[in-house]
């Protein structure tokens, strides 16, 4: 069983949760969903149960599904069965319909992932409308680092999205109830993209909160990694989970997000300006990435790798406090350009 040939929507862009909203937009008759998705990208400073700080990204979402409802006519459903078996019959009633649907799979479960067997976090992608088997399902997962697809018996689903690791989002799926309503995104964005603007340069640059939003949030958690490995010998540096973050840094790619967005917004007002800060964005978001790529690498070590490794890892772990801080100024710059020109 294969996936089906003919479906023509992915929208790899951004972190999980955007590819797959935007995935799910795109069936929705919505041709471009970063108009939407990308017009709030700000961070602020978390900590994990387990003690490890991180970046929480805020896309603007507490309002997301109502701006999108009111932009286009598409109503975001969100369900959570208790049980799988309600989940799955929930999920196969919308496919029969023609309406794709988000769900949430275990990261520790999932073959394509590069924290397969390694570690429990969550991930958002796609299950597809196709002629299959019952009990079957068609997947798709658009994240940029993924994008694969194929097809799922009921076993693999339920390994997948039953899990208590989960947590909140155990057994939830969501889907858009279509629309008859035409989106114009030129018009959307000439009237929003100088509010959009405004809010981004505010909650970014502002310094409240006692330095956890924003550019400032940035640079705390340099400092308090730095602090970390001030603290360890750098005979334990280069283990598995040195790295004091939880969970991967996508931060990087809701930077692209915005860049395109703010790359869109350039376009269609003239305003070469904008265009030379997008590309500014997309260079951030290249040592974001890089940043990352230091924590995959880490997770993925084997043991028996560690005495042959410990040397380099221990020098791309004691650079990522200067890659952070080159970060911040470097958004913090990017953002005051921006403002200017709104």
């Amino acid at each position: 069983m294969q996936f089906p040939a003919t479906w023509p929507h992915c929208f790899s862009h951004g972190d999980c949760s955007n590819a797959c909203i935007g995935t799910l937009l795109q069936a929705g008759g919505i041709a471009e969903p970063v108009v939407l998705l990308f017009e709030r990208v700000s961070f602020s400073l978390v900590r994990a149960q387990n003690g490890n700080a991180g970046l929480s990204i805020d896309a603007g979402d507490d309002d997301l599904a109502m701006r999108i409802e009111r932009s286009t006519g598409l109503t975001l459903q969100v369900a959570q069965p208790a049980v799988f078996h309600e989940f799955r019959d929930a999920v196969e009633a919308v496919l029969r319909s023609g309406v794709p649907v988000g769900v949430t799979v275990d990261h520790y479960s999932y073959p394509q992932s590069p924290f397969h067997r390694s570690r429990h976090l969550p991930h958002k992608l796609v299950l597809c409308p196709a002629e299959l088997p019952r009990r079957h399902f068609a997947y798709l997962d658009p994240y940029p680092d993924f994008r694969q697809r194929g097809v799922w018996a009921e076993d693999e689903l339920r390994c997948l999205c039953d899990s208590e690791w989960l947590a909140e989002s155990r057994l939830e799926m969501v889907y858009f109830r279509p629309s008859r309503l035409t989106f114009d995104a030129d018009a959307y964005l000439r009237a929003s993209w100088r509010s959009a603007v405004e809010s981004n340069v505010l909650r970014m640059l502002s310094s409240g909160d006692h330095g956890r939003a924003g550019v400032e949030a940035i640079s705390a958690l340099a400092a308090e990694i730095e602090d970390t490995y001030r603290r360890i010998d750098d005979s334990e540096l280069g283990l598995r989970g040195a790295f004091p973050v939880e969970a991967p840094l996508e931060v990087g790619r809701s930077r692209e997000g915005h860049a395109l967005w703010l790359a869109r917004v350039g376009r269609l007002l003239g305003r070469d300006e904008l265009l030379q800060q997008a590309q500014a964005f997309e260079r951030i978001a290249v040592t974001w990435r890089n940043v990352r790529a230091v924590q995959i690498y880490l997770d993925k070590l084997e043991q028996s790798e560690i005495a042959t490794t410990r040397e380099f890892a221990v020098k791309l772990l004691k650079r990522v406090p200067s890659q952070l801080r080159s970060i911040a100024t470097a958004e913090a710059f990017a953002l005051r350009a921006v403002a200017n020109e709104a």
